[in-house]
């Protein structure tokens, strides 16, 4: 049962392109299987899809799953508070690919002979995509109507094989554009920018650039810069490190400010198990708060509360635990009592 929505903010999804692919089993081993084009087709169109749908489409390439000795999906590493791997599954019928299963929401796929002509999901907002391609066979153009009416254009630029431009625009209204510009593409840098300029009439309102940078095996760091214009511009370097797959440590800290944060993330079977943020301030520790996702009895559960058992638990500067949040109650301690248990008001 999820009790509560973590706070713990997102990283930005990257495109798919950003590692070489992977032919490889779920276990990460190296292993032979039978190669399906028609399978790697269904999914690069499904990650042109995201593209679309989120700022940068999926995170850093992982590997293709296989099932049957053939490839049946494709996973990318999270990199976020959510589980460690983002995951495309097929769904298949006698031989056949009838869809797909994106982290829970289930992709209606239409095929016009060989290729994928429509994508959609219901669990979605505006998740509608129709294809359109070029002489090669790549997506060129994409129709994506809004549920008020409105239609959402989409158009692909290739340099060498690869999106490098994506213009997204109403052909009618005063609504302006939105262009992704993919700058750089390698197996050991990501770099692009997306530019908005929402009213027709006016130039550049706002710029978003990111680069992701593989330092070394398991080790990533993030580079944000929010341009807003008229010289206001925020700037954030993230660092990311996997240990031995099993935990997550990011370190995340603003230019001109002197807080940083510091999350951990801790994972059993491929699940987010725990979550640790530390927020400081001149490396003076200002908060502490952990997220436990599910009971970790294995734990022992002889330790306290906050290292195994479900819940939010809030610490002060001082490290002393002062809030706790579980089955949709909360208690804190004020003036070194803890209060009653009290009902989260919804």
């Amino acid at each position: 049962m999820k009790l509560f929505t973590p706070y713990l903010v997102i990283i930005f999804l990257f495109t798919t392109t950003v590692f070489s692919q992977k032919a490889e089993a779920g276990t990460g081993a190296a292993s032979s299987y039978e190669d399906n084009p028609a399978a790697k087709r269904t999914i690069e169109d499904i990650e042109a899809a995201f593209l679309v749908f989120e700022d940068f489409g999926f995170m850093l390439e992982g590997e293709y799953t296989v099932e049957n000795n053939t490839i049946s999906g494709k996973k990318y590493y999270s990199l976020s508070d959510g589980d460690k791997y983002k995951k495309i599954s097929l769904l298949i019928e006698e031989g056949k690919i009838i869809g797909a299963d994106v982290e829970g929401n289930k992709l209606d796929i239409i095929f016009e002979g060989d290729k994928v002509k429509k994508i959609s999901a219901e669990s979605l907002s505006n998740f509608e995509y129709t294809f359109y391609r070029n002489a090669e066979g790549n997506v060129a153009k994409i129709e994506n109507p809004f549920s008020n009416g409105k239609i959402q254009w989409i158009d692909f630029v290739y340099n060498n094989g690869k999106v490098s431009e994506i213009t997204k625009y109403f052909k009618k209204g005063k609504f302006g554009k939105t262009v992704t510009t993919i700058l750089e593409n390698t197996p050991a840098k990501f770099k692009a920018s997306l530019s908005e300029y929402p009213h027709k009439a006016k130039e550049f309102s706002k710029q978003r650039n990111i680069t992701v940078s593989k330092l070394e095996e398991n080790k990533f760091m993030i580079e944000r810069v929010f341009n807003f214009g008229k010289g206001r511009k925020t700037n954030t370097t993230i660092n990311i490190q996997y240990t031995n797959f099993n935990k997550i440590k990011r370190w995340a800290k603003t230019t001109n400010e002197t807080k940083k944060d510091i999350k951990e993330y801790e994972y059993l079977n491929e699940k987010l198990s725990k979550s640790t943020a530390i927020l400081s301030n001149n490396e003076e520790i200002l908060s502490k708060t952990i997220y436990i996702y599910f009971d970790l009895k294995e734990q022992g559960t002889s330790l306290p509360e906050y290292e195994w058992r479900e819940g939010r638990y809030e610490f002060d500067a001082n490290n002393e635990l002062n809030f706790v949040e579980r089955d949709g109650k909360f208690k804190r301690k004020e003036n070194g009592a803890w209060t009653d248990w009290k009902h989260i008001r919804m």
